[in-house]
């Protein structure tokens, strides 16, 4: 496996990423959310916040997962389809946003970039044999 990967990998697929990225967040906007949801005098009401927090809040968990696992897998369709040039693509980018946010866009503009680089390639190996009039 190249360095290139195995550090990606390492930065943002593996637990402590996973923790750091997702789990943390979330405990922390859950744990915000129920201190202001669980303030006020009627505990009808209270009930009722916390109940509505509670669901956001493992929403909010569950579609970052899902965002990571289906990052996960175009990372690994990248990697198994494209190999070095997919390596020097990812290379120079370093900023993914804050928490990881823009992860899935940038590797889906390096999956187009890497798709157009290969029909340019490929047109150009049809024109060259292509008879001359």
């Amino acid at each position: 496996m190249m360095p290139v990967f195995k550090n990606f990998e390492r930065e943002w697929f593996s637990l402590r990423a996973f923790l750091r990225h997702i789990i943390i967040p979330w405990l922390i906007v859950s744990a915000l959310a129920y201190m202001v949801a669980s303030t006020g005098q009627d505990a009808h009401a209270s009930f009722r916040r916390v109940i509505l927090v509670l669901f956001f809040s493992l929403y909010f968990l569950v579609i970052r997962s899902g965002l990571l696992v289906m990052t996960r897998n175009l990372h690994d369709t990248l990697k198994k389809d494209y190999g070095e040039a997919y390596a020097r693509e990812l290379s120079a980018h370093q900023d993914f946003g804050l928490l990881g946010l823009k992860l899935g866009a940038t590797l889906a503009r390096i999956k187009r970039r890497l798709i157009d680089e290969q029909q340019r390639k490929r047109a150009r190996q049809k024109q060259a044999f292509q008879p001359k009039p």
